[in-house]
């Protein structure tokens, strides 16, 4: 019974210490605004979609299957396009 209560309080204080330490993630995963403007997110998905990768087109080629090029751009544009220091590449989902 001991044991069983001593567990307990530990995982209550483990909660509330990662609850407080964590808060701004738990109440805003991806932020509360976004990082710039939107004009800036389509800057970067256009110089995203712009660069090409032979090895891939030719990894496509070999297996006689492509993923439209349109809707990958369109669907990175929604899920993959962040403002970060590193450049955009998507194409592993290719």
């Amino acid at each position: 019974m001991f044991n069983r209560l001593k567990s307990k309080l530990v995982r209550n204080l483990y909660l509330r210490f990662d609850n407080s330490l964590n808060r701004r993630w738990y109440n805003s995963p991806f932020g509360e605004k976004p990082l710039a403007p939107k004009s800036e997110y389509l800057n970067l998905a256009a110089k995203a979609s712009s660069k090409s990768y032979p090895e891939i087109d030719s990894f496509e080629d070999e297996l006689g299957f492509s993923i439209d090029k349109d809707w990958l751009d369109e669907l990175a544009l929604h899920t993959q396009v962040v403002v970060k220091s590193s450049e955009l590449c998507y194409q592993h989902g290719r």
